[in-house]
């Protein structure tokens, strides 16, 4: 149970009045990380304790990684003004994106102050939950994308388990040939996942649904005059989704103290965050009539699986961690049919958010976490699933002691799983 901060439940429907009531979540994967929550989660059956961890963590809050999207802005606006052409809006707006820009241009992609904060504070919850396996002398295993900006994660977060326990071993890699398994979607990659073959139809559909949304954004037209934006209506909108991107990236960056809110409305936030959601099914796969992309992170799957049978025959490591990408974590809990993570329908499309929304699954620094417990004098493990530091349910496998899950039950659905992939 979520006693405060930013609930990330998702056993309701995401609509749009959850967004107005929060715009944050219109930021969808570009939402910070509540990172100082006060969480409660159901205690373990009588007897049973924790002893092994499987983590696979979102980078946190960083700073957007192409400089284009600011570029574009500022040039588009800074023509406009030399056209005299900028509403009064539009002549507050332009010195706050070169101010923005200043600060981005040293450090694209990179973690921020508060992507740090937030991996240091999942860490110390982490230890919180199952200090009875970390608080002993015992091995950690990290793992992280080799993109700098996971591998700050990975170090924020284990310096924090060390602080809470120094006689724990933590051993950190970034490796090229990690990358496999670790985050599966690198360009030359012959496996990799960013070849999209979607229905033809379908694939129209979603470019006629993106475009309805799009034509209720309105974020250029108010930034300059209407002469100028006749002759920039083409680019609107691309115009308009950068503006969103950088909008809905200062939550990543609260020190700036600036805002763009004045010139994007909660609504046109939340009609950007549909669009890219859509992006999402089709990009990944999700959609009936896609082709199945999210299938090139069976060796995800398989990594957790063997490592988990590897510590809980040895009791070593106490703990394996994993840092990567949304584009990872996302379709890893659609392939282990978290709930809420793979009801993807593509019927109503206008509708698809109200099953499937991404800053529900993947905000910044989102995170699964799977925790293995035994009753010692019994061969019956139970594991529970975290994501986002709540229980979840696994709607297809059975359990006569939610949120616990018996591990033989598990195991099985998972091999299933990975022969159907």
């Amino acid at each position: 149970m979520l006693l405060s901060g930013l609930c990330l439940n998702m056993s309701g429907q995401a609509t749009r009045r959850e967004m107005r009531a929060d715009p944050r979540k219109a930021g969808g994967v570009y939402m910070a990380y509540p990172h100082d929550r006060t969480l409660s989660w159901t205690p373990a059956p009588e007897g049973y304790s924790p002893v092994y961890i499987s983590h696979y963590g979102r980078h946190g809050s960083r700073y957007l990684t192409m400089t284009q999207t600011y570029e574009n802005l500022i040039h588009v606006l800074e023509d406009a003004r030399k056209q005299d052409a900028l509403t009064p809006l539009g002549e507050s707006v332009l010195p706050r994106l070169k101010a923005i820009w200043r600060d981005a241009q040293p450090h694209m992609g990179e973690l921020t102050s508060l992507g740090a904060h937030q991996h240091q504070g999942i860490a110390r919850r982490l230890y919180a939950h199952c200090e009875e396996l970390l608080s002993r002398p015992g091995a950690v295993s990290a793992h992280s994308s080799v993109v700098g900006r996971c591998q700050e994660s990975m170090r924020h977060f284990c310096e924090e388990l060390q602080r809470q326990n120094p006689s724990l071993s933590v051993t950190t890699q970034s490796k090229p040939e990690d990358m496999f398994f670790v985050a599966n979607f690198s360009e030359g990659n012959p496996d990799s996942c960013e070849h999209v073959a979607t229905h033809e139809a379908t694939m129209k559909r979603i470019s006629d649904e993106q475009q309805r949304l799009y034509d209720r954004c309105h974020i250029l037209e108010r930034l300059v005059n209407a002469d100028y934006f006749r002759g920039k209506a083409q680019e609107a909108d691309t115009f308009n989704k950068q503006f969103y991107s950088v909008a809905e990236d200062m939550q990543s960056l609260p020190e700036l103290g600036i805002t763009l809110d004045d010139a994007i409305t909660t609504d046109e936030c939340i009609h950007m965050m549909l669009i890219e959601n859509l992006e999402w099914g089709r990009n990944r796969g999700f959609f009936p009539s896609a082709n199945r992309n999210y299938q090139v992170h069976r060796h995800l799957l398989e990594h957790i699986l063997d490592c988990a049978d590897q510590a809980l025959a040895t009791g070593s490591p106490a703990a394996e961690l994993r840092f990567g990408h949304d584009a990872v974590l996302i379709p890893l809990c659609y392939i282990l049919r978290l709930d809420g993570c793979y009801d993807t329908p593509e019927k109503h499309l206008s509708r698809f958010h109200r099953h499937w929304v991404s800053f529900r699954v993947s905000p910044m620094a989102g995170n699964l976490q799977m925790i293995w417990y035994r009753k010692p004098g019994s061969d019956d493990l139970l594991v529970k699933f975290l994501l986002n530091e709540e229980e979840k349910r696994v709607p297809e496998v059975a359990t006569d002691a939610y949120p616990y899950y018996h591990w033989q039950d598990i195991r099985t659905y998972w091999q299933q799983r990975l022969k159907e992939l």
